[in-house]
């Protein structure tokens, strides 16, 4: 298995707070961007879209 080094699209759906809450989070912890309106799926949910990337490379682990 070969490592993830370019950004990700995460499409997330759910609860308006939980997906607030998830983005919120992964902001704390990597770059977002791209970061859609939240779309209504469903009768409850949202739908995001988001690009992840990752503020500084992976260091250190097995070579």
């Amino acid at each position: 298995m070969t490592a993830q080094h370019g950004p990700v699209v995460l499409v997330l759906t759910g609860a308006r707070h939980d997906v607030a809450a998830l983005l919120y989070l992964l902001e704390q912890v990597s770059a977002l961007s791209d970061v859609s309106e939240p779309m209504p799926s469903g009768a409850y949910d949202v739908r995001v879209s988001a690009t992840v990337t990752r503020r500084h490379p992976l260091t250190g682990g097995p070579k």
